[in-house]
């Protein structure tokens, strides 16, 4: 979740969605383990959040593609690297699949 990154992400779901967002995996299990082992991740490394701190946070769910794809929005269009970094921040530390 560098900003590089994250600036990217939002630039390719406004041109598909006409609207800011960030691309994430999401699904009710009670443990991050829980869905590493559920849902084949496409990345090694992976940061897990909850839905109740990333609505708190400002930001809304909604998924986008086939579970277990959801687009995490921004609240604004404007100060796209002020919101990524307060969503990369009701994110835990990165943990690597194979290490969960």
């Amino acid at each position: 979740m560098n900003m590089k990154d994250l600036l990217r992400a939002a630039e390719v779901a406004k041109a598909t969605y006409q609207r800011p967002g960030v691309s994430v995996w999401a699904a009710d299990v009670r443990t991050p383990l829980d869905l590493i082992q559920q849902a084949i991740l496409p990345h090694e490394v992976v940061r897990f959040s909850t839905m109740g701190a990333i609505r708190d946070a400002g930001f809304t769910v909604e998924q986008t593609r086939q579970p277990p794809h959801h687009t995490v929005w921004l609240p604004e269009e404007d100060d796209c690297e002020y919101w990524l970094g307060c969503l990369a921040s009701v994110f835990e530390p990165p943990v690597r699949k194979r290490d969960a």
